[in-house]
């Protein structure tokens, strides 16, 4: 028996080795298969969505934006009550939403880009804004496979309210 007990690793090393391999099991199960998300630099986008990223400003959080029109109303500040009417674009120019609705600014209502994409900017504004998959849904998409994994967005944002 001692002959045996000793050819066995011991406890701790088969706790150690055990956990391991649990570690890698679980890692490999959730890695992310989805593929790797190009940078905005690197897509071509279709010219429906007059998306040129020479022409827009990189926040300091990555967002690409472009104001259309600048507003001159109240302007959305962290905490502020916005209404936003917006349309969200993937860059091959197929359109996943549009509509009207209300979030507080800069307290996660909504996704980090559209939130970033959003500050500062007044009523009556309109801007274009390039988020990439980091800052939308990144390598998750949503749930319901509306926004795939990794996807860049784009989006056009008009604030009509600022409280």
């Amino acid at each position: 028996m001692h002959v045996l007990r000793s050819l066995l690793p011991s406890r701790r090393v088969r706790l150690v080795c055990g956990l391991a391999a649990l570690a890698l099991t679980v890692g490999a199960c959730n890695s992310d298969s989805a593929p790797t998300a190009p940078e905005p630099e690197d897509i071509v986008f279709d010219p429906s969505l007059d998306i040129d990223l020479s022409r827009m400003t990189q926040t300091a959080l990555g967002t690409w934006i472009e104001d259309v029109v600048v507003g001159t109303g109240a302007e959305v500040q962290p905490g502020s009550q916005v209404t936003v009417e917006f349309t969200g674009w993937f860059p091959d120019g197929r359109e996943f939403d549009s509509g009207v609705f209300s979030f507080v600014a800069g307290v996660g209502q909504v996704i980090v880009g559209f939130d970033d994409a959003v500050m500062n900017m007044r009523v009556g504004g309109v801007r274009k804004a390039v988020l990439p998959p980091q800052l939308a849904y990144g390598s998750r998409g949503t749930p319901d496979g509306t926004i795939p994994p990794n996807a860049t967005l784009v989006f056009e944002i008009e604030v009509t309210d600022v409280q």
